[in-house]
């Protein structure tokens, strides 16, 4: 009569004993994952590589690993391999805010080899996110960084459109304060006076230098002086 009762006790034990092993191994990731970014931020890439690479045999779903290395490789150059593991930490995110980063990151890195077109749908997808849930700021502020990546790599009609996009996208924020719209007019015309320059208008860019200026002297904004 008694075996029932010795069954479920050794049963308990044995649950109880695999939720130890199991969150032992998490925390010993978490400080792997932990560690190797350190390593990473001190330019001992190669050792933070190796050590991601540790987490990822032991648990090939851990998003930070998959964010980590790639990162890692990014900076390396090794692009090809660092995209793999964007890719991964994309469909891993455990939410909107860690798959943003992943789909900037993927982004960045198609841009460091001179891709826009392939660059540019990653940094969309954020931008939407964020346009249909109402984060207007946000969505502005992507849109910008889009802008920013097709200037960098020569299409000047690109990024004048998403830069306009950035500018009219924070115009649509209820009740904005008066620094906050002195910075996104701040930075549209930062944007336009950047365009001018690479068109060789400089005329144009002389005029939105002096509309930046003038915002700047307002004092609405004293992080942004230079």
């Amino acid at each position: 009569m008694r075996i029932p009762h010795l069954c479920d006790a050794a049963l308990t034990s044995v649950v109880i004993g695999l939720s130890l092993l199991l969150t032992a191994s998490t925390v010993a990731a978490q400080n792997d994952v932990a560690q190797a970014f350190r390593l990473d931020n001190s330019g001992r890439r190669d050792e933070a590589i190796a050590l991601y690479r540790q987490v990822l045999a032991r648990d090939s779903r851990s998003y930070e690993a998959h964010y980590g290395i790639a990162r890692a490789l990014d900076l390396k150059g090794n692009y090809t391999e660092a995209r793999d593991h964007f890719a991964r930490a994309i469909e891993l995110a455990p939410d909107d805010g860690s798959r943003d980063q992943a789909l900037r990151m993927m982004g960045v890195s198609w841009t460091f080899v001179g891709d826009g077109k392939q660059a540019v749908p990653f940094f969309k997808r954020v931008f939407d996110r964020r346009l249909n849930a109402a984060d207007f700021p946000g969505a502005a502020e992507e849109a910008n960084e889009i802008g920013r990546v097709l200037l960098e790599l020569g299409d000047i009609n690109g990024a004048q459109q998403w830069y306009r996009t950035g500018f009219e996208t924070s115009q649509r924020v209820a009740k904005q304060s008066a620094s906050a719209r002195d910075l996104a007019t701040l930075r549209w015309a930062h944007a336009q006076a950047r365009i001018a320059i690479r068109r060789g208008n400089a005329p144009e860019a002389r005029k939105q230098t002096a509309v930046v200026k003038s915002l700047l002297d307002k004092g609405t904004n004293a992080d942004q002086q230079i």
